[in-house]
This record gives C-alpha cells, structure tokens and sequence, in this order.
C-alpha cells in the first residue's frame, strides 16, 4: 500500500469564523489560510461550475437574502479519507472540497486559483486579487476538524 503524501494529508482543518477563514496544518508542515469567500467561489460541485462555464464573469452569482449576510462555514462534515464537505451559511453544500484540491488552492507559496485547471477560475483569481482577499487573514477564535487517519 503507497504511503499518504503529506502535502495532501491534513492534520487539523480550522474554521476562523471571526476572520472569515478556513485553516488548514498539512503533514508536511505547510499552513495553509483560506478566505470563506475565496473558498465558497472556488466551490468544486457540479451545480456550482455549471453557473461558472454558463456566467460572464465566471463567478457564482449570490442573490437575496443570503447576499445580505456575512458569509460563515456552519459544518465541515468528512467525506471518506479524501475531502470534505463544507456546509455554507447561504445553504449550499454540495462540494466535496478534495484535500489534493484545497492544497491546489492554496494562496500561499504560489499555490491559488491558477494552479487549477479550469478556465472559468481566472476570472475568481484576479476578482479575489483586485477584491485583496488572499487569505492571509488570521483570527482568534478557532473552530477545527482533524480528519480521519
């Protein structure tokens, strides 16, 4: 049996909901913070790059009153020994984040959005960029999910 890369093994996933932050402590010592919304856009689910092949912009559009409140993680739930599912506050929560897919995305150390594949997400990367949402905010209050071994 092949030994799990620690660069895409997950020792601790955080919610900040005070920063608006995921953060993830990888096997290999690499920290890795999120923003919700940089995280809620990059949403790997089916539904969610429908909207962003089909839009103008690329970006998932939220409308009504969910558009209205700050955006939280309410769950982060595991799926296998694989991803997780990340329960959001505007009710969405179809996208099985991949671990593989969060080191991908990944801001730092010139990880991020670019480092995906899909064309669609240029249009995230440079709106996160003009919007300065990198994820490297940090809070203090920590809500966490160490994964399965």
């Amino acid at each position: 049996m092949k030994a799990p890369d620690p660069a895409t093994t997950p020792l601790k996933i955080q919610r900040k909901p005070e920063a608006h932050t995921l953060r993830v402590e990888w096997a290999d010592d690499h920290v890795c913070e999120m923003h919700y919304e940089y995280l809620r856009r990059a949403c790997p689910c089916a539904t969610c790059n429908k909207e962003r092949n089909e839009a103008t912009s690329g970006l998932r559009v939220v409308t009504g009153e969910a558009a209205l409140r700050p955006l939280q993680i309410d769950e982060i739930t595991p799926v296998g020994n694989y991803a997780v599912r990340l329960t959001w506050s505007d009710g969405h929560n179809t996208g099985f984040y991949s671990f593989r897919f969060l080191r991908e995305i990944c801001p730092h150390e010139g990880g991020g959005l670019e480092a995906i594949r899909f064309e669609s997400f240029r249009d995230i990367r440079d709106l996160l960029r003009q919007e300065g949402k990198d994820g490297e905010v940090s809070g203090e209050k920590n809500d966490e999910r160490t994964p399965r071994s």
